[in-house]
């Protein structure tokens, strides 16, 4: 949308703000909350074109190392660094107490009790995080007929080994898990830098 010279405006994973200021038309794009590129341009369209064609290349730089199809840790890390301004407190705190977790696995029952949800909220917001995660990364989990749940979810987790789907037992995939603890390192250096 453009509103008096100025776009606000999502781009894949990202978000561009752009607008004339002081004569100058700059660019800027977000991952999340964070500044990840900026422009400036004779133009806002032009701003905007650039830094298009920045978030493409790193975008593309980011798909490239896919084993069999599968996001690897830095394109789990930006997927989540895209949603996690738009998570629930319910969501933050399952994935808080599901990441805790040894090699990230879990029983939806137990995760349901120490988030304080019942089994159908759980399902739910892991069913809505899936969706989201498999639109911006553009990978959609194959899905074996034996798991007895939301395919969405099999983006981001699998049910643990051992484990039928009826069981409920689920281990996040472990690029997943090493994206959280690039996020919880990121998290502790920026606390250490105030």
């Amino acid at each position: 949308r453009t509103v008096s010279d100025r776009v606000d405006m999502k781009w894949k994973l990202y978000r561009i703000i752009a607008g004339r200021r002081d004569g100058l038309c700059s660019a800027i794009g977000y991952l999340g909350n964070r500044q990840i590129a900026s422009a400036v341009e004779p133009t806002i369209e032009e701003a905007v074109a650039r830094i298009k064609a920045e978030l493409d290349d790193r975008s593309d730089q980011l798909n490239r190392p896919r084993v069999d199809g599968v996001p690897d840790v830095a394109e789990f890390r930006e997927a989540l660094d895209s949603l996690e301004p738009a998570f629930s407190k319910e969501l933050a705190a399952l994935l808080a107490v599901h990441r805790r977790q040894p090699e990230g696995e879990a029983k939806l029952a137990d995760l349901a009790r120490a988030a304080d949800l019942g089994l159908d909220a759980v399902l739910t917001e892991y069913t809505r995080l899936g969706k989201r995660m498999a639109a911006v990364l553009d990978f959609h989990a194959p899905v074996d007929g034996a798991v007895e749940l939301p395919s969405a979810i099999l983006t981001f987790a699998l049910p643990a080994a051992g484990h039928d789907g009826a069981a409920r037992t689920l281990r996040l995939r472990p690029q997943v898990l090493a994206a959280f603890g690039e996020q919880d390192r990121e998290g502790r250096r920026r606390r250490v830098e105030r």
